[in-house]
């Protein structure tokens, strides 16, 4: 596992980070007092899978505490996916806008997860 010194230089938060930048342009096409529940939740969520990301690395020397975090910012992407869901069943996010987040997000957990099985073994 390549040796890093802070969270900005982990592949999971440059995706993350990504995702977020992502989902505040996705939101800023999000139209009306109806859209601002799922406007407000997308963000929420997806801000919480970046900050997890950072806490669990800074923490990363309490034993458990870096995999912890990881369960956490896989429980806000899962929150994304709903707020997600939400707006594309109301038609505040398109079919082609939904698929691509939903990728972003699934491609995060898989690295995420990727992380937290080598970080176990090492």
């Amino acid at each position: 596992m390549k040796k890093t010194n802070t969270y900005r230089n982990l592949k999971i938060y440059k995706i993350a980070f990504h995702l977020l930048m992502n989902s505040y342009e996705l939101v800023s096409k999000i139209k009306g007092d109806s859209g601002q529940p799922v406007r407000q939740g997308l963000i929420n969520a997806v801000q919480m899978s970046s900050v997890r990301i950072a806490e669990g690395w800074c923490r990363r020397k309490r034993p458990g505490a870096f995999e912890e975090h990881l369960d956490d910012a896989s429980t806000a992407l899962a929150e994304a996916k709903l707020w997600l869901m939400v707006g594309l069943e109301h038609k505040h996010i398109d079919h082609l806008e939904y698929e691509k987040m939903l990728k972003m997000i699934d491609y995060l957990g898989e690295e995420m997860g990727l992380l937290k099985m080598q970080w176990a073994t090492a």
